[in-house]
């Protein structure tokens, strides 16, 4: 089957539909979106065979955890096809090209898998040269905002000959100004995976670098000498440089025995050859900080019961993949403390305005 007649099928659109659905059944777009399901998911079929799809325009907002980004947002229409593109095309035919060691965005890999990665990497490093050794950490500056078009589109036709996908993924592409893509775009998530895969496989099969790992544009290689993390520094800038790719400050080499601060973990090697896992101060104070802006908001009936366990839990959870289990136990008492007691000053204080 052509990857164009995959892309238009009746089941494969409703898939992605449902996908894109997740978590927004209640907002307006979605809601005009299944007013006329059928319709929509045959023009959307059409306008691919036609060759008449253009995306829709994008909705830019800033976030500021866990730093400042510009996302920019698209119509439901336009995640559903990101969703039948993403899912049926792009993903099955770029991931294969991909090393084990690049994490993000994929099936059955993720933050853990990375995290158990590296301790894995310190383990071995460990049993053949002990404590001592070198960290390279890489951090590409402004990534999505700087992916110059052409090297992304020259790195995608290598893999995807398909002419009818070629143009649909030509209209994403330009579908924001170059250089960039839009972080919000399912795609973008794995044009950014794509367009470092050239760096990937330098540093694993050019330079035999045998303790690396990325996920997005975050990198790590362990190193036996200062010298030698120097060495891959200069190759990876070299690398980078045509695609007018630049690392930002936060990149060093510093000693093994530091431990690496990498997907929300401070992750460190003992002597004795442990790997202890924790979670990185900013997760913590940040958790401290919500839970008594939680109370407030919830005294003031901004946000549900149900929200603030949610968001509890999810840090709770995150929380049990490292060696956090005394952090757990007391922060557990602070959310009893700040806001279980709190909430039963709150129905005191609502049954005495009530008898007003």
């Amino acid at each position: 089957m052509r990857d164009l007649d995959l892309l238009c099928e009746f089941d494969n659109i409703y898939a992605a539909y449902r996908k894109a659905r997740r978590g927004k059944s209640g907002k307006e777009a979605v809601k005009k979106f299944e007013v006329n399901l059928l319709e929509a998911i045959q023009i959307i079929s059409q306008e691919f065979r036609e060759g008449k799809y253009q995306p829709s325009g994008y909705y830019a907002f800033k976030i500021f955890e866990p730093k400042e980004r510009l996302i920019e947002t698209n119509s439901f229409r336009d995640k559903v096809i990101q969703h039948d593109l993403c899912d049926n095309i792009v993903e099955p035919e770029i991931t294969p090209h991909f090393i084990l060691d690049n994490y993000a965005s994929q099936k059955n890999k993720g933050i853990f898998f990375a995290l158990n990665r590296l301790s894995g990497f310190m383990h071995r490093y460990y049993r053949l040269h002990g404590q001592d050794g070198f960290i390279l950490k890489g951090d590409v500056h402004h990534y999505f905002a700087s992916i110059r078009h052409e090297p992304l589109r020259a790195a995608l036709w290598k893999i995807i000959t398909d002419p009818d996908i070629r143009k649909i993924l030509d209209k994403i592409i330009d579908s924001t100004n170059d250089p960039g893509v839009p972080i919000g775009n399912q795609t973008s998530q794995f044009f950014a995976l794509l367009a470092l895969n050239g760096l990937d496989h330098l540093a694993k099969d050019q330079l035999r670098a045998k303790y690396y790992g990325r996920y997005m544009d975050d990198f790590y290689i362990i190193c036996q000498t200062k010298a030698e993390a120097q060495f891959y520094l200069s190759k990876i800038r070299k690398y980078l440089q045509p695609m007018e790719l630049e690392l930002n400050g936060k990149t060093q080499i510093f000693p093994l025995a530091n431990g690496i601060d990498f997907l929300g973990f401070h992750t460190y090697l003992t002597s004795t050859g442990a790997v202890v896992r924790k979670l990185r101060h900013r997760s913590v104070k940040k958790m401290r900080r919500k839970l008594h802006k939680f109370h407030d908001l919830y005294w003031a009936g901004k946000i549900s019961k149900e929200k603030v366990d949610e968001s509890y839990r999810s840090w709770r959870s995150n929380a049990k993949h490292g060696d956090c289990h005394k952090l757990i136990d007391s922060m557990d008492v602070l959310y009893r403390k700040v806001f279980i007691l709190k909430e039963g000053e709150n129905d005191l204080r609502n049954k005495q305005a009530a008898n007003k």
